[in-house]
């Protein structure tokens, strides 16, 4: 599982690589002008609805696809019906949607001025176009996840923003920031083109009671997913009302998140979920409580370094990376603060993808949609609650405090009908092991950020050197760290899984 994992991972951190590429192009073109709080405000409502099916049907698909193997003896017609019902119902969504965009505007967004309108309106008609094709890969992708076939479906997630990233290059200077809705139109209708080729022909047929049971299931699954993709949505809506460039900054902090945590969460859940619902459809529930606490545990020793990491340079990586073109200081500064709160939240965040997993192979799509509809409904208020209070950063705090709201939830109810002394000495261990090495991160990174050179010497390349350095020897430290004095399990594994493939294979080995 580890090396499929891995492989998984390091696909996802192409993709982490080229959503940063199209951040860096969008932040050069357009800042955060009130053209890119169009253009945010625009895409929020379309993609998160995209957003959420996408997310059922990936969280859905797999474990129905495997039922249908075993009890019909293959997925191939349910496939067929899910592409046909399901692609058919988001096409008719994307014309409703376009048609009823300029509605939505000024219904959802009052205080925008006329030609801002206007500008949203039209993005948008572009937007809701996108939705059956995201539909329609999703699909495909469980297709290729149920045959185990990781690797297509991962790079074909990379369209999308290679659209964004060559229509804005090629033409924004003719027509602004409508390049980059135009971009990522045409990367989503490549996506399930790309995937159809990966998958091949699947067989004929149809499974109209296997496609009924998938929809029985989604108004639960739906709201479980909300908690992912609410956002953009909500930051639209609050981020409009606190100022100028609030939308921008919540979309810069949320798409950098999203990158930085794909680098762990895709390798892992989707590797992991065709085996936690094996173990469900088998009734090894202990095996899958198991396989999901060591998962879990894998996440935080990987994800609490590199969020102390950015939280301390966050700063002088934003002002290298970013401040060009239309981004500038201040821009540095606001983004920065930002990411600091939402960066404490991105590691629950990150843990709570494996938990849904959990929760979905397991069929308690239920007990999933009440965490979400806690967590949606937390993050909303307190985001109008804050933000109205302390600015977009009070939006900031708000996505901090509800992630960690809904993973401790969670985690109670997953583990409730065990003893508290089987696992609290375990748990209290770890945390005090990786809290002291990731503490260890937080010094090497303050004490290398002195050596930086002023942002106004120009001398970039020798402030990459030192960031690079800083990051190196840190996390250098962590491992040494996890791998000696602390004694961390996780650490220590994943050092040896790392070894063995970068050992070269021998006669010896079978290879």
């Amino acid at each position: 599982m580890f090396r499929s994992s891995l492989l998984v991972s390091l696909l996802a951190a192409l993709g982490a690589v080229m959503s940063f590429l199209n951040q860096l192009v969008l932040a050069r073109f357009f800042g955060t002008t009130a053209e890119m709080d169009a253009y945010l405000i625009a895409i929020s409502l379309p993609l998160t609805i995209s957003g959420l099916l996408a997310g059922v049907l990936g969280y859905q698909l797999v474990p129905a696809l495997r039922r249908a193997e075993a009890s019909r003896g293959g997925a191939d017609a349910l496939f067929r019906s899910a592409c046909l019902g399901l692609g058919g119902g988001a096409a008719f969504f994307a014309v409703v949607g376009a048609i009823g965009s300029a509605w939505l505007v000024r219904k959802l967004n009052p205080g925008l001025s006329l030609e801002q309108q206007v500008l949203i309106s039209r993005l948008a008609h572009v937007t809701w176009l996108c939705l059956p094709f995201a539909v329609l890969g999703t699909i495909y992708t469980a297709g290729l996840h149920n045959r185990q076939r990781f690797a297509a479906a991962t790079l074909m997630t990379f369209a999308p923003t290679i659209g964004s990233i060559v229509v804005c290059l090629l033409a924004h200077a003719r027509i602004g920031i409508d390049a980059a809705v135009w971009g990522q139109f045409l990367g989503y209708v490549a996506v399930p083109v790309g995937l159809r080729l990966a998958l091949g022909k699947p067989g004929r047929g149809r499974d109209p009671s296997g496609f009924r049971n998938v929809l029985a299931q989604m108004p639960l699954a739906l709201t479980a997913m909300l908690i992912f993709v609410l956002y953009p949505f909500s930051d639209a809506i609050w981020g409009s009302r606190v100022g100028l460039s609030a939308v921008s900054y919540l979309g810069y902090a949320q798409r950098l998140l999203v990158g930085f945590s794909g680098l762990a969460v895709v390798g892992a859940t989707t590797v992991l979920f065709p085996r936690l619902a094996r173990h469900a459809a088998l009734g090894e529930h202990e095996a899958l409580r198991r396989d999901l606490g060591l998962s879990l545990r894998y996440m935080l020793v990987c994800m609490a370094p590199a969020a102390t990491l950015i939280w301390v340079l966050a700063d002088p990586a934003l002002q290298l990376l970013f401040q060009r073109g239309a981004f500038h200081l201040s821009d540095t500064l606001a983004l920065g603060g930002l990411l600091r709160p939402m960066l404490f939240g991105m590691v629950a965040m990150s843990c709570m993808g494996l938990v849904f997993k959990a929760l979905f192979a397991n069929g308690q799509v239920g007990f999933a949609a009440i965490f979400s509809t806690v967590g949606s409904g937390v993050y909303f208020a307190l985001s109008g609650f804050l933000g109205t209070r302390m600015g977009v950063l009070g939006i900031g705090y708000a996505y901090a405090i509800t992630w960690w709201l809904v993973f401790v939830l969670s985690l109670t109810f997953i583990w409730r009908h065990l003893p508290i002394r089987r696992f609290l000495f375990s748990a209290v261990a770890f945390l005090a092991k990786l809290s002291a090495a990731t503490a260890s991160v937080a010094v090497v990174a303050c004490l290398g950020s002195q050596f930086l050179p002023a942002a106004s010497s120009g001398d970039s390349p020798r402030r990459l050197l030192v960031l690079a350095g800083t990051a190196t020897v840190a996390i250098g430290t962590y491992l040494a760290l996890g791998n000696g004095p602390l004694a961390s399990y996780e650490v220590r594994l994943i050092i040896q899984h790392l070894s063995s493939i970068a050992k070269p294979a021998t006669p010896e080995d079978g290879t």
